[in-house]
């Protein structure tokens, strides 16, 4: 079974502060049938399965049953909030995300942020990506929950 992440506000009229988008510093791509097992246990990528691309651009594809590793680099600990559209299931810091089952667009998805490198794991369903990284802002008075 695969961890679900909910957010519980303390008053559902209460929004959640986020600071600017973290940009990803660097990406692979993972060249297998397989999926990337061992690299989504240890969450860093395993193996020389993972070949390094440039940063993916608007308009991205990745495919169906490809693996994308986007590595975001965390100036403080706390959680971030992961937008995401185009992809099968995503994966950060041992938090997995499914895709929008009723494919509505971009969701918005909670998941712990640890100071420094974080992966982000990105299982493609053949359509365009779209990806943003949001920390949640330390001034945010909103509690934020990841279970």
């Amino acid at each position: 079974m695969s961890l679900c992440a909910l957010i519980w506000s303390a008053t559902a009229a209460q929004a959640i502060e986020l600071d600017r988008p973290l940009m990803p510093q660097s990406a692979l791509i993972w060249e297998s049938e397989e999926a990337p097992r061992e690299s989504l246990n240890t969450q860093e990528p395993v193996g020389n399965t993972w070949k390094k691309v440039e940063l993916p651009s608007t308009g991205f594809v990745l495919q169906e049953r490809s693996w994308l590793a986007l590595s975001i680099d965390a100036p403080r600990p706390g959680q971030m909030m992961l937008t995401c559209s185009g992809h099968q299931s995503l994966m950060c810091n041992g938090v997995e995300h499914p895709m929008d089952p009723g494919a509505l667009g971009a969701m918005m998805w909670p998941a712990p942020m640890r100071e420094g490198k974080n992966w982000i794991f990105i299982e493609g369903k053949g359509t365009p990506l779209l990806t943003s990284f949001r920390p949640v802002s330390r001034n945010t008075s909103t509690s934020l929950h990841i279970t």
